[in-house]
Protein backbone atom coordinates (compact mmCIF):
# COMPACT_ATOMS: atom_id res chain seq x y z
CA UNK A 1 0.00 0.00 0.00
CA UNK A 2 1.15 3.44 -1.25
CA UNK A 3 0.55 6.72 1.06
CA UNK A 4 -2.65 8.51 -0.45
CA UNK A 5 -1.89 11.70 -1.13
CA UNK A 6 -4.37 14.87 -0.44
CA UNK A 7 -4.87 18.19 -1.16
CA UNK A 8 -6.89 20.69 0.98
CA UNK A 9 -8.09 24.00 -0.08
CA UNK A 10 -9.68 25.94 2.67
CA UNK A 11 -11.95 28.10 1.17
CA UNK A 12 -13.38 30.07 4.41
CA UNK A 13 -11.97 31.53 7.51
CA UNK A 14 -13.47 33.04 10.00
CA UNK A 15 -11.57 34.35 12.53
CA UNK A 16 -13.54 35.57 16.32
CA UNK A 17 -11.48 37.65 18.83
CA UNK A 18 -11.97 37.00 22.13
CA UNK A 19 -9.84 39.84 23.65
CA UNK A 20 -10.21 43.27 23.13
CA UNK A 21 -7.98 45.89 23.07
CA UNK A 22 -6.93 49.91 22.87
CA UNK A 23 -5.20 50.33 19.80
CA UNK A 24 -7.28 50.49 16.60
CA UNK A 25 -4.63 48.24 14.44
CA UNK A 26 -4.41 45.85 17.01
CA UNK A 27 -7.64 44.22 17.31
CA UNK A 28 -6.15 40.54 16.23
CA UNK A 29 -3.91 39.89 19.25
CA UNK A 30 -5.44 37.51 22.24
CA UNK A 31 -6.84 33.86 21.80
CA UNK A 32 -8.93 33.26 18.33
CA UNK A 33 -11.10 30.77 17.16
CA UNK A 34 -11.76 29.67 13.51
CA UNK A 35 -14.17 28.13 11.63
CA UNK A 36 -12.96 26.10 8.51
CA UNK A 37 -15.04 24.87 5.54
CA UNK A 38 -13.39 24.36 2.19
CA UNK A 39 -12.71 20.93 -0.24
CA UNK A 40 -9.96 18.54 -0.40
CA UNK A 41 -9.23 15.69 -3.40
CA UNK A 42 -8.40 12.64 -2.18
CA UNK A 43 -5.68 10.86 -5.15
CA UNK A 44 -3.01 8.17 -5.52
CA UNK A 45 -1.98 4.55 -6.07
CA UNK A 46 -3.17 1.78 -4.26
CA UNK A 47 -0.98 -1.50 -4.71
CA UNK A 48 -1.71 -4.42 -3.69
CA UNK A 49 -0.40 -8.23 -4.05
CA UNK A 50 -3.19 -11.43 -4.09
CA UNK A 51 -1.85 -14.70 -2.29
CA UNK A 52 0.27 -15.73 -5.79
CA UNK A 53 2.01 -12.52 -5.90
CA UNK A 54 0.32 -11.24 -8.37
CA UNK A 55 0.54 -7.38 -8.46
CA UNK A 56 -2.80 -5.13 -8.50
CA UNK A 57 -3.00 -1.13 -9.48
CA UNK A 58 -5.69 1.14 -8.84
CA UNK A 59 -5.58 5.19 -9.02
CA UNK A 60 -8.84 6.25 -6.35
CA UNK A 61 -9.61 9.86 -7.28
CA UNK A 62 -12.85 11.68 -5.32
CA UNK A 63 -13.53 15.53 -4.68
CA UNK A 64 -15.05 16.06 -1.34
CA UNK A 65 -15.73 18.85 1.58
CA UNK A 66 -13.23 19.27 4.61
CA UNK A 67 -14.69 20.91 7.62
CA UNK A 68 -13.11 21.76 11.04
CA UNK A 69 -11.59 24.15 13.64
CA UNK A 70 -9.22 25.81 14.92
CA UNK A 71 -8.19 27.49 18.40
CA UNK A 72 -4.76 29.43 18.66
CA UNK A 73 -3.25 32.78 19.77
CA UNK A 74 -1.97 35.49 18.12
CA UNK A 75 -0.21 39.02 19.04
CA UNK A 76 0.78 42.03 17.32
CA UNK A 77 4.93 42.83 17.08
CA UNK A 78 5.31 46.22 18.72
CA UNK A 79 3.02 48.96 16.33
CA UNK A 80 3.81 47.61 13.43
CA UNK A 81 0.62 45.62 12.19
CA UNK A 82 2.86 42.29 11.67
CA UNK A 83 0.90 39.95 13.52
CA UNK A 84 2.70 36.33 14.70
CA UNK A 85 0.89 33.66 16.21
CA UNK A 86 0.13 29.65 16.32
CA UNK A 87 -2.49 26.73 16.53
CA UNK A 88 -3.73 23.73 16.12
CA UNK A 89 -6.51 22.64 14.67
CA UNK A 90 -9.17 19.52 13.70
CA UNK A 91 -10.81 18.77 10.37
CA UNK A 92 -12.82 16.05 9.22
CA UNK A 93 -13.73 14.71 5.83
CA UNK A 94 -16.01 13.36 3.40
CA UNK A 95 -13.70 11.77 1.37
CA UNK A 96 -14.77 8.35 0.44
CA UNK A 97 -14.30 5.83 -2.44
CA UNK A 98 -14.85 2.30 -3.60
CA UNK A 99 -13.61 0.29 -6.04
CA UNK A 100 -12.69 -3.39 -7.18
CA UNK A 101 -9.21 -4.92 -6.75
CA UNK A 102 -7.96 -5.94 -10.08
CA UNK A 103 -4.92 -7.74 -11.11
CA UNK A 104 -2.64 -5.91 -13.98
CA UNK A 105 -0.26 -8.81 -14.77
CA UNK A 106 0.60 -12.29 -13.73
CA UNK A 107 -0.84 -15.92 -14.48
CA UNK A 108 -3.56 -17.52 -12.71
CA UNK A 109 -2.94 -21.19 -11.35
CA UNK A 110 -3.54 -22.43 -15.17
CA UNK A 111 -0.31 -20.73 -16.59
CA UNK A 112 -3.46 -18.63 -17.93
CA UNK A 113 -2.79 -15.06 -18.52
CA UNK A 114 -5.02 -13.34 -15.62
CA UNK A 115 -5.13 -9.70 -16.72
CA UNK A 116 -8.51 -7.79 -15.41
CA UNK A 117 -8.82 -10.77 -12.58
CA UNK A 118 -11.29 -9.33 -10.29
CA UNK A 119 -9.89 -10.27 -6.65
CA UNK A 120 -12.38 -8.35 -4.48
CA UNK A 121 -13.81 -4.40 -3.51
CA UNK A 122 -11.73 -1.66 -1.58
CA UNK A 123 -13.13 1.04 0.41
CA UNK A 124 -10.93 3.83 1.34
CA UNK A 125 -12.21 6.98 3.85
CA UNK A 126 -10.49 10.21 4.49
CA UNK A 127 -11.72 10.82 8.74
CA UNK A 128 -9.77 13.27 9.89
CA UNK A 129 -6.65 15.20 10.80
CA UNK A 130 -4.98 16.60 13.63
CA UNK A 131 -2.33 19.67 13.15
CA UNK A 132 -0.51 22.90 14.44
CA UNK A 133 0.47 25.57 12.80
CA UNK A 134 2.88 28.75 13.35
CA UNK A 135 1.29 32.13 11.62
CA UNK A 136 3.21 34.93 10.38
CA UNK A 137 0.68 37.47 8.70
CA UNK A 138 0.18 41.30 8.27
CA UNK A 139 -3.34 44.04 8.98
CA UNK A 140 -4.10 44.87 6.16
CA UNK A 141 -6.87 47.45 8.26
CA UNK A 142 -8.21 47.16 11.71
CA UNK A 143 -10.55 44.14 10.79
CA UNK A 144 -8.33 42.25 8.05
CA UNK A 145 -5.50 40.18 8.22
CA UNK A 146 -3.80 38.65 5.21
CA UNK A 147 -1.07 35.49 6.92
CA UNK A 148 0.80 32.51 5.73
CA UNK A 149 1.38 29.46 7.83
CA UNK A 150 3.50 26.26 8.08
CA UNK A 151 2.18 23.72 9.63
CA UNK A 152 2.56 20.05 11.08
CA UNK A 153 -0.78 17.62 10.32
CA UNK A 154 -1.61 13.88 10.65
CA UNK A 155 -4.60 12.54 8.84
CA UNK A 156 -6.13 9.41 9.30
CA UNK A 157 -7.38 6.79 6.96
CA UNK A 158 -9.16 3.99 6.78
CA UNK A 159 -9.29 1.05 4.98
CA UNK A 160 -11.39 -1.90 4.07
CA UNK A 161 -11.05 -4.38 1.87
CA UNK A 162 -14.15 -7.07 1.13
CA UNK A 163 -15.70 -10.22 -0.79
CA UNK A 164 -11.70 -11.21 -1.11
CA UNK A 165 -10.73 -14.18 -3.39
CA UNK A 166 -7.99 -14.78 -1.44
CA UNK A 167 -6.57 -14.60 2.33
CA UNK A 168 -9.23 -13.54 4.73
CA UNK A 169 -12.84 -12.31 3.11
CA UNK A 170 -12.67 -9.02 4.81
CA UNK A 171 -9.72 -7.09 6.11
CA UNK A 172 -9.48 -3.46 7.90
CA UNK A 173 -6.61 -1.17 8.23
CA UNK A 174 -6.02 2.07 9.84
CA UNK A 175 -3.30 3.68 7.63
CA UNK A 176 -1.66 7.71 9.39
CA UNK A 177 0.17 10.46 6.64
CA UNK A 178 1.96 12.72 8.37
CA UNK A 179 3.33 15.79 7.16
CA UNK A 180 4.06 19.68 6.58
CA UNK A 181 1.14 21.86 5.20
CA UNK A 182 1.92 25.05 3.87
CA UNK A 183 -0.85 28.07 3.47
CA UNK A 184 -1.82 31.08 2.93
CA UNK A 185 -5.07 32.80 3.94
CA UNK A 186 -7.27 35.82 5.56
CA UNK A 187 -9.23 36.57 8.55
CA UNK A 188 -11.98 38.75 9.25
CA UNK A 189 -12.57 40.11 12.85
CA UNK A 190 -15.95 39.96 13.78
CA UNK A 191 -16.15 41.24 17.19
Amino acid sequence: MRYIFQIKLVLLVVLLSVTSSTRVHALFPGFNIAVQGGGVKLAGKHNFFDAAGNVGLTSPTILSYAAGGLVGYAFELGTSKSVVGFDVSYNMYGANTNGALTIDSGKDNAGKPNTGANQGAYNIKMKNSMGASVMGGMLMNPRVIAYAKLGYEVIKFSMVYSKLTFDKNEEAFSQSSKGIVPSVGGALLLS
